[in-house]
């Protein structure tokens, strides 16, 4: 099954721009630094390890982080962590994910439902949500199937033994 993005194209934005704000434009980033954008530097350069024009885009952001948080103050290399954390969100959104709801596309519904300002924005939300909660539940029921399946061929294996 062939990987689907996170949700639909119309929310990423807003998606990465509460992420990337929460990581990069609150106390998250003094709490958290440098181990948070190295961490997210390191989930990136593995999942960039087969494609060179990926990893020099990775690298080319990472040289200004690394040179502005080496004065290792509180908020030092904020602005530069953005551009990171952005690629972080659209790399897991375009791979099915969401730095902070998983697969759960559900769940992401729900939290859209608790910050948007109108009921007319949370039904687009949920209307263009649809198809992707379908999506995400085909995608855990096959690897749920996959699971059971590599669990009955084990079984029969060690019976075979």
């Amino acid at each position: 099954m062939a990987t689907q993005p996170f949700g639909p194209e119309e929310l990423k934005a807003r998606s990465r721009e509460a992420f990337t704000g929460n990581e990069c434009d609150t106390d998250q980033y003094g709490e958290t630094q440098p181990a948070a954008t190295l961490s997210k530097i390191g989930t990136l350069a593995d999942m960039f390890s087969e494609d060179p024009d990926q990893m020099e885009t990775l690298m080319d952001l990472v040289a200004p982080w690394v040179l502005a948080a080496s004065t290792m103050g509180r908020y030092d290399g904020a602005a530069e962590a953005e551009p990171i954390h952005n690629l972080y969100h659209d790399t897991l959104w375009a791979e099915g994910q969401h730095p902070y709801h998983g697969n759960d596309r559900a769940d992401y519904v729900e939290y859209l439902a608790d910050t948007l300002d109108t009921e007319a924005e949370v039904e687009q939300a949920r209307a263009l949500f649809v198809p992707f909660v379908a999506i995400g539940e085909a995608q855990i029921r096959a690897q749920e199937d996959q699971i059971l399946a590599d669990a009955e061929r084990i079984k029969a294996r060690r019976a075979a033994e």
